[in-house]
């Protein structure tokens, strides 16, 4: 008869299933490396969907202003208008102390029978307060009442300024009065933050 010891046969054939301290600390420690890994890639993929989507902005904040003043500058009319105290304005200002430009531009409308019409608008380029803005208004002489609608084009627009070609070369300023031509073009000049200086030109349909 063959006894056998119980509490021995049981220690032998259990399986050793746990894990020493060390082994433990070993995996902590690699866990802790892949998980800091995957935290660093999601940032990364965060930041670059950041620096994308603000270069798309900034991209498309140039194409709008860039397609306005085009634009702006073919529809451009030799039109005198009246300022709030009641003068003449000339038809064509670039005040080159203030970095502001201001003409008249004729705007087509599609009237309830979609027949075009022709419309005339107030525009102006102003810059203030480190940004270039777009303004328009339907009643061309101005009172102090005179609602007016505005476009920020550049929210954040260093140097800006406005060159005129005159046939020959490019020019800071330009003052047309009545009788007086157009410039046949005209260019406005603005550092931005993601390009650097950058230079918008169009054609003007008034310029001879």
């Amino acid at each position: 008869m063959v006894s056998l010891d119980h509490n021995n046969a049981t220690e032998r054939l259990a399986p050793d299933t746990g894990l020493t301290l060390v082994e433990a600390l070993v995996a902590l420690f690699v866990f802790s490396l892949v998980s800091a890994g995957c935290v660093l890639m999601l940032m990364q993929s965060v930041t670059s969907q950041k620096i994308v989507a603000e270069n798309h902005t900034r991209l498309r904040e140039l194409q709008i202003a860039r397609s306005l003043f085009l634009s702006d500058m073919a529809q451009i009319v030799p039109r005198n208008v009246r300022r709030p105290d009641g003068t003449p304005a000339p038809v064509f200002v670039s005040n080159e102390a203030s970095g502001d430009l201001a003409f008249v531009r004729a705007a087509g409308d599609l009237d309830p029978e979609k027949a075009v019409s022709t419309s005339l608008a107030f525009v102006e380029y102003v810059a203030r307060d480190g940004a270039l803005i777009r303004r328009s208004r339907t009643h061309l002489d101005a009172t102090p009442q005179t609602p007016s609608s505005e476009r920020t084009l550049f929210a954040q627009a260093e140097n800006v300024r406005f060159e005129f070609f005159d046939g020959a070369e490019w020019r800071a300023g330009w003052f047309a009065a009545a009788g007086r031509d157009l410039p046949p073009a005209a260019a406005i000049i603005v550092t931005l933050p993601r390009y650097g200086e950058v230079r918008l030109e169009a054609f003007t349909g008034a310029g001879s």
